[in-house]
């Protein structure tokens, strides 16, 4: 008994971390921050346009007058299944949003400057019907917010040198639900399902810092590290339509713990300003994704029962993403900007799941700048090119088959001065 027990357990929780949808998903993260830097694409490592600089180097923030600024992100993301057999299923609810908040206060002397930041740098989710091709095997619904209070400090060395220091300090919160196939305990066909859903919230801290050096008036470059968090989630659990001959071997309620780690992030950037008009920069980002090689499982007396295991594999991989992009002032009221990039997945065939399907892509961006007085308003829009998902060797077969997906970013982002 305690071996079917953890063989639905196994199918159950693998890969319902992290509980994340593919907007552009790129391992946990979330699209870039800003309407601004999402539409330039690159060089987010070595300019600022707003307080969101923070979110990418932290010593750009010297630059910027005392300002507040908004921006809200829509992801409009559909992604379909094609599996064995004629399994087929699309995803739905596929409208995303996310908000991020910003303030920066420069110091009297202008030598020190203070920032703070409430933004969404990892989350979304994914939902796909309840009686789609996953039932029973995958959740088909699995979601994840996260917040990221951002206190910085950014000051200088010399007159070429910048720095700037931050805490990220993260409050996450994460839930899924999943249709149970008591059928596969008892043995028997007839048996009905029930339905399993888990919520849980933590928090957790990090720090970052970075660096920006200016050449000359023209050439500049930067380079930024953010230190990995790490999340204890602690919350309830609970499973419906427990068979009655199981009724004293397994709980209706239980807990719910377990942890992600938030990985560690390396960015470097360099820009150039080629005419009065014209700059460009690149970006290189490395994500050390490595560290997640599994997810703990804590369901409580669920556990203790045998019915699900303590840790599920994930194995994922470190990655290098690449950016380019620049901007073009038009006049002292529009500015255009476009970008390309380069992201690849951490994810392994072998343990990607619909929760969070992904693959590497190719993104294009837009953006326009309109500067009103002390009111500046940023439109960004980028679209994804993702690379085929066929997935022939998973660890649940009902993981194995091929994925379509399809992203479109756009983001409103209103910067005040004052």
């Amino acid at each position: 008994m305690k071996h079917l027990f953890s063989i639905v357990g196994i199918s159950f929780f693998v890969m319902i971390s992290p509980f994340s949808g593919p907007i552009l998903a790129n391992g946990f993260n979330n699209p870039p921050v800003g309407a601004a830097y999402l539409g330039r694409g690159g060089g987010n490592y070595v300019y600022g346009e707003d307080g969101g600089a923070m979110s990418y180097n932290p010593a750009n923030l010297l630059e910027l007058e005392r300002s507040l600024n908004a921006s809200l992100t829509l992801g409009l993301v559909d992604a379909q299944f094609t599996g064995p057999a004629g399994r087929t299923g699309n995803t739905r609810d596929n409208d995303k949003w996310l908000p991020n908040l910003f303030a920066v206060y420069p110091l009297a002397d202008k030598n020190l400057t203070l920032g703070l930041g409430i933004s969404t740098p990892h989350g979304q989710s994914t939902v796909w019907d309840v009686d789609g091709p996953f039932a029973g095997a995958f959740p088909h619904n699995a979601e994840m917010l996260t917040l990221n209070f951002n206190p910085t400090l950014a000051g200088k060395i010399n007159e070429k040198l910048s720095y700037g220091v931050g805490a990220d300090i993260f409050w996450s919160e994460l839930s899924f639900e999943q249709v149970f196939p008591w059928s596969a305990v008892t043995g028997l066909p007839s048996t009905p399902p029930g339905m399993a859903e888990a919520s849980g919230d933590g928090t957790g801290v990090g720090a970052n810092i970075g660096l920006l050096y200016q050449f000359d008036e023209r050439q500049r470059i930067g380079l930024s590290y953010r230190s990995s968090v790490k999340v204890d989630y602690e919350g309830d659990f609970n499973l419906s339509g427990i068979p009655a001959p199981l009724g004293g071997l397994v709980a209706s309620e239980s807990s719910f713990g377990s942890e992600i780690e938030f990985p560690n992030r390396v960015g470097a950037g360099y820009g150039i300003q080629l005419n009065e008009k014209l700059r460009v920069g690149a970006d290189l980002e490395w994500i050390e994704y490595s560290s997640y090689d599994v997810l703990p499982v804590d369901l409580g007396v669920n556990n203790a029962a045998g019915l699900f295991p303590p840790s599920i594999p994930q194995n994922w991989d470190d990655i290098v993403n690449l950016f380019f992009g620049g901007d073009y002032q038009l006049d002292e009221t529009f500015t255009l900007r476009a970008g390309y990039a380069f992201l690849e997945t951490p994810i392994p065939d072998l343990t990607l799941a619909p929760t969070i399907p992904d693959a590497d892509r190719h993104v294009l961006s837009l953006g326009l700048g309109v500067h009103l007085d002390d009111i500046q308003v940023d439109l960004g829009y980028a679209y994804s090119i993702y690379d085929d998902i066929d997935i022939t060797s998973n660890v649940h077969p009902a993981g194995v088959g091929s994925y379509d997906l399809e992203s479109h970013l756009l983001e409103l982002t209103l910067n005040v001065t004052f």
